[in-house]
């Protein structure tokens, strides 16, 4: 159980120190201060040891005393501690223990950032169109592709920008990290029409060359995607999201042989 302690007798309180008390410790202020309107704390402790006083009794009357705790002390403040130190030789008032905070618990050191390693990167042969789940964006070769093997689709995958701002699937432990190569035994797209005309792009009415990469829907009418175009959603025809479209490789021209075997045969058929 704790002792109860009784307060201290303050001087600006219900005791007031008499003025025979008061003019005794002016002509002590004056003696030590040498002029100073203060005696700093080196005059004014030598002074209160002098009583005989536990330096813990005095060190709380020291904080009781001591109006502005700037460790000096007016006349005033002087007058109130020597009244306490009087108060308490005479009627052996207890003074509290001086208060002790909890020390503060030490501060939790920030948690490390630990970088997260993204996946290998592996090679996969890209053999039908791809688009970008997040961003609509059409795969080509040599870009990055997050796919996810968990999910039903195999069809979900995503771009390097949106794994990185946190586009990504629920199962982001399944998803592998694949840089996207042409696939082998795609189909062939001619590079020629039946009359003999080069087939370009349906956007940038580019010429296609042989052996470059040709996006070509199977619904529309002569819709073929070169590999600078169908990355661009607003390039792509309305089927492409639907699966409707096939990645195809442009194959030589024809020979001349070819060609004039060609026009013989519907020359026999024409008659």
């Amino acid at each position: 159980m704790s002792k109860d302690y009784p307060p201290i007798v303050k001087a600006n309180q219900t005791h007031q120190p008499p003025p025979d008390f008061r003019q005794h410790c002016a002509g002590t202020f004056a003696a030590n201060a040498q002029g100073k309107p203060y005696l700093n704390g080196l005059e004014a402790a030598s002074i209160f040891l002098s009583s005989g006083l536990d330096k813990t009794v005095l060190s709380n009357i020291w904080d009781q005393a001591s109006t502005y705790k700037n460790g000096r002390f007016t006349c005033d403040e002087f007058t109130n501690a020597m009244w306490l130190i009087e108060q308490h030789k005479t009627s052996q008032i207890p003074i509290p223990p001086p208060y002790i905070p909890y020390p503060a618990p030490p501060p939790r050191p920030y948690p490390v950032a630990v970088a997260v390693q993204p996946p290998t990167v592996t090679k996969m042969d890209m053999t039908e169109p791809m688009i970008c789940t997040g961003c609509d964006t059409g795969f080509v070769t040599n870009n990055i592709a997050y796919v996810c093997k968990a999910c039903p689709s195999d069809k979900n995958s995503y771009c390097e920008g949106c794994n990185r701002a946190g586009k990504r699937c629920r199962h982001v432990q399944s998803a592998s990290r694949h840089i996207l190569e042409r696939g082998r035994n795609l189909k062939t797209q001619d590079k020629e029409d039946e009359l003999g005309f080069s087939y370009k792009c349906s956007k940038c009415k580019t010429k296609f060359k042989p052996d470059e990469l040709c996006w070509h829907c199977k619904r529309c009418f002569e819709s073929n995607l070169c590999e600078g175009c169908w990355p661009a959603r607003e390039k792509r025809c309305r089927h492409a999201a639907k699966g409707k479209v096939q990645l195809r490789v442009v194959g030589k021209p024809a020979s001349i042989g070819e060609i004039l075997d060609d026009i013989g045969e519907i020359h026999d058929l024409i008659g």
